[in-house]
């Protein structure tokens, strides 16, 4: 989880959270580990 605070005058006017909400499901088993990642490529066609 990230937090981002933008701060004027030593007060906070704005902030964000960011949670990681893919690597928590795939860590409960819910997603399947290699949803979002990126395919192999496929071995050249010369072998």
């Amino acid at each position: 989880m990230f937090i981002t605070d933008r701060l004027r005058d030593a007060k906070v006017i704005s902030a964000s959270v960011q949670t990681d909400r893919l690597g928590v499901l795939q860590q409960m088993g819910v997603v399947p580990l290699d949803v979002g990642r990126r395919p192999e490529p496929a071995p050249d066609a010369a072998e």
